[in-house]
């Protein structure tokens, strides 16, 4: 059921919130409640994506999700099979992804294919725009994505999920030793899937790699020019 119509049969939304989602040394839970708690019902938390698709199953959907693109132990693989998932069996619920990861590793995953596209809420964002953005989300408003025009970044539509992984989790900080033993998996395995990705997008070492993602910049040429992966790092934006 559409959010539109929830408002003109006057039932408050229901919403499950995956936690740990801490906005302004609050939980989301805290936030959502102090101010939309008129209007919503937060019927459930849970801590990882296959217990939302867990919790679809035994209780069926919620009006909207709200979401980390990943619990703890997952990646970016299972934030496709739950996209997957929510497109083949609940395609009118609304998800709200709750990350400032790279929009463009999300979209290599994204299985919206339907009438209800999910939006990406950045971390960085200001409470007051976030209840904004949520205020006209919940009013069931047809309203545009505020970020409009496309990111700008490097070549990757051709990297593999191992290679997202590894280079996600590099970019996040991680090191090559550390996700080696994250993934079991053997020191060259890592070193291999990093160089392929690499190859790729046309860089050729750490460093430049995670440039490209400082601050949600990329740079371009000379070190004075930088160019937005997002046209704005605090705003919602429609995936």
């Amino acid at each position: 059921m559409g959010i539109a119509i929830l408002k003109k049969n006057n039932r408050k939304i229901n919403i499950v919130v995956m936690d740990p989602v801490v906005f302004y040394r609050e939980s989301m839970v805290q936030v959502l409640s102090k101010y939309f708690v008129e209007r919503i019902n937060v019927t459930d938390v849970v801590s990882s994506l296959s217990a939302l698709m867990c919790l679809a199953l035994r209780k069926g959907p919620a009006d909207v999700y709200l979401m980390e693109a990943f619990g703890q132990n997952e990646s970016y693989n299972n934030w496709g099979e739950f996209t997957h998932f929510m497109a083949t069996y609940h395609p009118s619920v609304k998800c709200l992804l709750w990350s400032s990861k790279p929009t463009m590793f999300i979209n290599k995953f994204n299985n919206f294919e339907r009438g209800e596209a999910g939006w990406q809420i950045p971390k960085k964002i200001d409470i007051s725009c976030f209840v904004s953005f949520l205020t006209r989300f919940f009013d069931g408003e047809n309203f545009a994505s505020y970020n409009s025009q496309f990111y700008i970044g490097p070549p990757m539509s051709n990297l593999t999920p191992s290679e997202i992984a590894i280079i996600t989790g590099i970019i996040e900080g991680d090191s090559i030793k550390c996700l080696a033993k994250k993934f079991n998996v053997a020191y060259k395995t890592i070193s291999t899937h990093k160089r392929n990705a690499m190859i790729k997008m046309r860089i050729s070492s750490t460093a430049q790699l995670r440039s490209l993602f400082l601050d949600g910049h990329i740079l371009r040429g000379d070190k004075e020019r930088y160019l937005p992966i997002e046209t704005s790092s605090n705003q919602p934006f429609m995936l």
